[in-house]
């Protein structure tokens, strides 16, 4: 079909009508030829068409330039901001299908451009205004699982990016987080405990990780000189005793700490199904008592320089 030719013929037969705007019929000003390809303003350039004729002439467009992206969105935009003295209806497919196009251009044109917003950071009473007009609202993600797919492209475009970590690292440093919300955070997670698989893939993402030399001594010099609260001692005392005792069934073992579980039922060395893991930790022994152990935490804590019967020791 000659798509130009039947546009062409539109544009001459509003040209020779010699239309005019209020005199009781509706007209839209047209570009004859589009300003992305060069059109100008001016009265040779313009042309007063009907709704029904301006939106044909626009789908026309875009089966004479099919690769033109402008063009595409004058003709999505025809369908999205519809009037009612237009005289046409837009179907469904038709719909469907011009947004498509429209979302598939503008994700082109967006890759490798930063965020307009990016590097302005939002004042107090725009975040307060916010967080007053969100409160309430519940979110359209609460009780969704991302799939597969997205925890991938997640984890290789955050967690395996070092600038993105540490981007986010820095961003927190000085933050304070109020009362109010740490109480909400706890509030929010009691009842919830992570599955067996989960469980399982969090002890297999930690095999074999050590921390280095400098986040051991980061950790170190932020624990040093604090003092547990009486009141988080006594909820901690209250929140063990509260678990139920439980027994092994192999060894008979019993007990409500972490320990329990850790070490006895599958992984009981009593079981007929344990399987003895290999330890290929290096054997210490302490200078000064002639104690032996694989336990090199405990050997630093309480031996070598640290031995009772080390005659340096004061």
């Amino acid at each position: 079909m000659d798509y130009k030719c039947i546009y062409d013929k539109i544009i001459e037969r509003a040209k020779n009508e010699s239309r005019k705007k209020n005199n009781g019929i509706y007209y839209e000003r047209h570009h004859i030829l589009p300003k992305c390809l060069g059109g100008l303003d001016n009265k040779l350039n313009l042309v007063l068409l009907t709704g029904r004729e301006h939106f044909i002439c626009h789908k026309l467009l875009v089966k004479i330039y099919p690769d033109n992206k402008s063009i595409w969105y004058a003709s999505s935009m025809m369908i999205c901001m519809k009037s009612g003295n237009r005289g046409y209806i837009v179907t469904s497919r038709e719909y469907e299908y011009n947004m498509i196009i429209l979302a598939k251009n503008m994700s082109e044109d967006m890759k490798g451009k930063p965020a307009w917003n990016k590097g302005i950071k939002m004042s107090k009473e725009f975040c307060k205004k916010d967080s007053e007009a969100n409160k309430g609202r519940i979110s359209p993600n609460k009780g969704k699982r991302m799939s597969e797919e997205q925890y991938k492209n997640l984890k290789i475009k955050v967690w395996d990016n070092k600038e993105c970590i540490e981007k986010i690292r820095k961003s927190n440093i000085g933050k304070i987080v109020s009362k109010e919300t740490l109480i909400k955070l706890s509030e929010s997670h009691k009842g919830i405990y992570p599955s067996k698989e989960t469980r399982i893939k969090l002890s297999l993402s930690h095999i074999g990780f050590v921390f280095s030399e400098d986040s051991k001594r980061k950790i170190s010099n932020s624990q040093k000189g604090k003092v547990i609260p009486r009141e988080q001692i006594i909820k901690r005392s209250q929140s063990y005793f509260k678990r139920p005792i439980l027994t092994c069934p192999w060894c008979g073992v019993r007990g409500r700490g972490s320990g329990i579980s850790k070490y006895h039922f599958d992984n009981c060395k009593c079981s007929p199904n344990y399987i003895e893991k290999e330890d290929n930790r290096e054997i210490l022994v302490c200078n000064n008592c002639g104690f032996k152990s694989k336990n090199k935490g405990a050997m630093v804590l309480w031996h070598f320089d640290n031995c009772k019967l080390n005659k340096n020791i004061l």
